[in-house]
């Protein structure tokens, strides 16, 4: 996170706001170490045991991977029913996503419907991982398809990055678990020489499957976004009017493809910033807990007639969060530009209220990550995938509490770990 912070100072992006540097580093550091002072309390707790033994890791998994196969076929056949061909959405993200916006109101039954199956199918990644050395041939293949089926295909239908990344962000954090945990280790009864090999092949393994995931994510990640540029010109020329060119400040001149896509990554990785020294200049309106989540006040918005987001013309309790109100007073775009996670927090917490809250959720992730660890809670596996998540998107937004189907899956995993958890 502070490299993200060095790229938003020295990068290639312009500010939209004139910014108070000293305000917004103060806020972003002191975010830093309620982490780091949270991480380390919790490391400070012995791990716990698993009391919920009904429940296996192997059965989560295997009612996970049911699920996310039956689902595949309601995606298909929303795809194929909207606008835009399944082939045309895989070979032209920006279409797909245009038309994502444009229909996203059909989809509400879908969107039901992944969000209920949710605190099922969120194990199904993080389990897997850690079930693999255990699995045949054909069990590891429809592990595989149901993956694929969950993250790559509703990323492809709908020209989306975040499907995606849902699955690259977490995965390095889930291998290094299960390398270290006892699903993964190696049998001591097993000869000295073969031990060695295989802890040498994992240590060769662990960082090129690392590099290799990420990479294929930052070259689909660069196709979603010049897609939508070319196709999209004026909806994205105030976002990307400064892509192009920019390397000749540095000194160099880089080929276009490299210019945009390390244009594009330093965009979305520091952009948040630029939205937080907006936030922090606002006073403080209390949101009565809508404001933490866009999903949370959509839904306030159907429920609650004076819930209303996104609205210059109409004021409601929803409609005070930090990002909105800095929609309406700097028409800094609160769905197409990033805020961090902490005006999200703060609408509801303040922002002393938000720093508390991530050091807690970093004390949560250390003793997640020391249940994983002892290799017998299935649900510590999960938070430590949602959490990792979490964190990986602090410089960007609530990604979590965001959408229906990762707050559904966060809030009864969250309390499913906690429940289970014995000494």
């Amino acid at each position: 996170m502070t490299l993200t912070l060095v790229v938003f100072t020295f990068g290639p992006v312009p500010h939209y706001h004139d910014v108070n540097y000293v305000m917004l580093y103060s806020y972003a550091l002191a975010g830093q170490c309620a982490i780091l002072f949270g991480y380390w309390l919790g490391l400070r707790k012995p791990p716990s045991g698993y009391r919920g033994r009904i429940v296996s890791a192997g059965r989560l998994l295997t009612l996970a991977t049911f699920i996310s196969l039956v689902l595949v076929v309601p995606q298909l056949l929303y795809k194929d029913s909207s606008g835009v061909s399944i082939t045309d959405a895989i070979a032209d993200p920006g279409l797909a996503y245009d038309e994502k916006f444009s229909s996203e109101s059909d989809a509400l039954w879908l969107t039901i419907i992944t969000m209920l199956t949710a605190p099922l199918t969120v194990h199904l990644l993080p389990l897997g991982i850690m079930k693999w050395r255990e699995m045949r041939f054909v069990r590891r293949a429809v592990l595989l398809i149901s993956l694929a089926g969950t993250y790559i295909l509703p990323g492809l239908l709908l020209g989306t990055n975040k499907t995606i990344f849902d699955f690259v962000l977490p995965l390095p954090w889930l291998i290094a678990l299960a390398t270290y945990d006892g699903e993964w280790r190696v049998a001591s009864r097993r000869p000295t020489s073969i031990i060695r090999r295989s802890r040498a092949v994992q240590a060769v393994l662990l960082p090129l499957m690392t590099v290799v995931v990420v990479a294929a994510g930052v070259f689909y990640f660069s196709f979603t976004m010049a897609s939508r540029e070319g196709k999209y010109h004026e909806k994205y020329h105030v976002v990307n009017s400064h892509r192009n060119g920019w390397s000749q400040a540095y000194g160099v001149r880089l080929p276009d493809f490299a210019e945009s896509t390390i244009w594009s990554l330093c965009k979305y990785t520091s952009q948040g910033y630029d939205g937080l020294a907006g936030c922090l200049e606002l006073p403080f309106e209390w949101c009565y807990g809508y404001g933490n989540s866009a999903f949370i006040t959509r839904t306030a918005q159907r429920l609650l007639p004076h819930a209303y987001i996104a609205s210059r013309d109409r004021a409601g309790f929803a409609a005070n969060s930090y990002p909105v109100r800095l929609d309406t007073t700097t028409r800094y775009n609160v769905n197409m530009f990033w805020h961090t996670i902490y005006p999200w927090i703060a609408s509801d917490l303040t922002f002393p209220g938000a720093i508390v809250f991530i050091g807690v959720m970093a004390f949560y992730l250390a003793q997640a990550w020391a249940d994983a660890l002892r290799g017998e809670n299935p649900f510590a596996f999960t938070m430590v995938a949602l959490l990792s998540l979490m964190f990986a998107y602090i410089p960007a937004n609530n990604i979590i509490l965001f959408h229906p189907n990762s707050l559904s899956a966060f809030l009864v995993c969250f309390a499913a770990w906690r429940w289970t958890r014995c000494a």
